[in-house]
């Protein structure tokens, strides 16, 4: 479930299934940390940076 402290108190053995409860972990589109974890992707998305767009 979105939210939990799945990764930073129980831990995270399935490394088989990473991708997944990675996607798990993170929530549905619109969540609080799926929102977060896009901005964290367009921030590193150097196209997408203003020194490139602007310049």
């Amino acid at each position: 479930k979105a939210g939990s402290d799945n990764f930073t108190k129980k831990g995270f053995k399935n490394w088989r299934k990473g991708p997944e409860n990675f996607r798990e972990h993170v929530g549905q589109v619109g969540s609080l940390h799926n929102k977060a974890a896009q901005h964290c992707t367009d921030l590193m998305n150097q196209k997408q940076h203003v020194e490139t767009i602007v310049i």
